[in-house]
């Protein structure tokens, strides 16, 4: 009996302890303000967490209209962000643009910035791993007079790119492609020393790009260039189809050397078959190194004359690289035709078409480097010849139909590769 009777006390014992821990939610104590403290706390901690992995770029996408300037919201963008980047308030915006909603919103829309003259850089918190769906509207819009009076200094030199966060005892930056330690010292006025130390880095002359490091005691976050090259990646392109006539301006990578696949689908369907009206994959390689060419000649507008082509029976090569969206016939606004093409001589492993009587400069994507030199004019048949030294000219670009002669560069070369 005494063994039954103390179950039977441990039994209530647990009982009530139970009854007395799992009170009903509507009757445990709230604090006045009505917020959970250890609610918030957990809500708080989660947010910093979120906002650690976030990176600070700066965005100007848009293009100058009648009235102001016309922008394309980006992912991640307020309408506070954008009205502090021109200078005014929300309202004014808001007024201009039929009283729309400030937290309505959303990454693509269009919206008209008044009285705005240019086209402004906007401060923009990113997550680290959204950083590819920026980009939305192909980059930023300039009016062309405006981007084709710039030096090919200012074009080639950005001011750098913001990755970095304050934090106690600094910045920690965000290294990006083409940030050497000297782009990250001289932009912080830091020792190279003081940064090494720091960090404890053992290879401070080979940075990993997307690691975080210290800029001890420095207190804001600052633009860092990219002297490694690569920052030419990040500054808008003209892009101009003949044929069609349309016009696209695109910023075909972001600062990790990613491509932006909003902008990629855009540039795909510039580079789109006009005869058959079929699309196909461009080739990464190929799409960088159009931005190689276009960086190089000062990000002046690249005319498209033709990208991919659908096989056809009748042409003369068998295996185009246009059939696989690894060639690009092209021309550069305001540069000759023999400059483009030396240039492209030198990107290594590709093929170079001159065509001194045409209106293009073919370039495709191969295994081994190829030239050649056909003195047709359109619609003609091929007629290859040696590179002969003639007089310096430009250009003039015209918006002609080169269907007639579209295939006649499509000829078998020895030795020299199908192009």
């Amino acid at each position: 009996m005494k063994i039954k009777r103390g179950y039977l006390l441990l039994a209530l014992f647990l009982y009530f302890s139970f009854l007395k821990t799992a009170t009903p939610d509507h009757k445990k104590q709230i604090p006045a303000d009505g917020k959970n403290k250890n609610a918030s706390k957990k809500e708080k901690e989660k947010k910093n967490d979120t906002e650690k992995e976030k990176i600070t770029v700066w965005l100007r996408v848009g293009e100058v209209v009648p009235g102001g300037v016309e922008v394309v919201i980006q992912p991640f963008q307020r309408l506070q962000d954008i009205a502090n980047a021109y200078g005014i308030s929300q309202k004014e915006i808001i007024e201009a643009n039929g009283g729309i909603s400030a937290n309505m919103i959303k990454a693509g829309q269009k919206i008209l910035i008044p009285g705005a003259k240019t086209v402004k850089a906007v401060k923009t918190f990113v997550p680290s791993s959204k950083i590819g769906e920026l980009g939305i509207g192909g980059g930023v819009h300039e009016q062309e007079e405006e981007k084709l009076s710039r030096s090919l200094a200012e074009t080639k030199q950005p001011s750098g790119v913001i990755s970095g966060k304050l934090i106690k005892g600094g910045v920690l930056h965000t290294v990006l492609p083409g940030q050497t330690m000297w782009d990250i010292s001289k932009a912080y006025n830091v020792s190279r020393e003081s940064i090494v130390k720091a960090n404890r880095l053992k290879s401070p002359d080979n940075l990993k790009i997307g690691s975080k490091i210290l800029i001890p005691s420095a207190r804001e976050v600052v633009p860092v260039p990219c002297s490694g090259g690569n920052t030419m990646y990040l500054m808008p392109i003209k892009f101009q189809r003949i044929h069609t006539g349309e016009t696209e301006q695109l910023t075909l990578f972001n600062p990790f050397g990613k491509i932006i696949q909003s902008s990629y689908k855009i540039f795909q369907r510039l580079m789109f078959d006009h005869r058959t009206n079929k699309e196909h994959k461009i080739h990464p390689r190929l799409v960088a190194l159009i931005v190689k060419v276009a960086a190089h000649f000062g990000f002046k507008p690249v005319i498209i004359y033709s990208g991919f082509r659908a096989y056809n029976p009748k042409q003369y090569t068998k295996g185009s690289k246009h059939n696989v969206g690894r060639a690009i016939d092209f021309a550069i606004e305001g540069v000759s035709n023999k400059t483009v093409m030396s240039y492209c001589r030198t990107l290594g492993n590709v093929g170079v078409g001159y065509y001194p009587n045409s209106y293009f400069v073919h370039l495709d994507v191969r295994e081994e480097p190829a030239f050649w030199v056909d003195y047709s004019g359109p619609g003609e048949k091929p007629r290859y010849g040696r590179l002969k030294k003639e007089k310096k000219k430009v250009m003039k670009v015209e918006n002609v139909d080169v269907e007639a002669d579209s295939d006649s560069y499509d000829v078998d070369i020895p030795h020299k590769g199908n192009h």
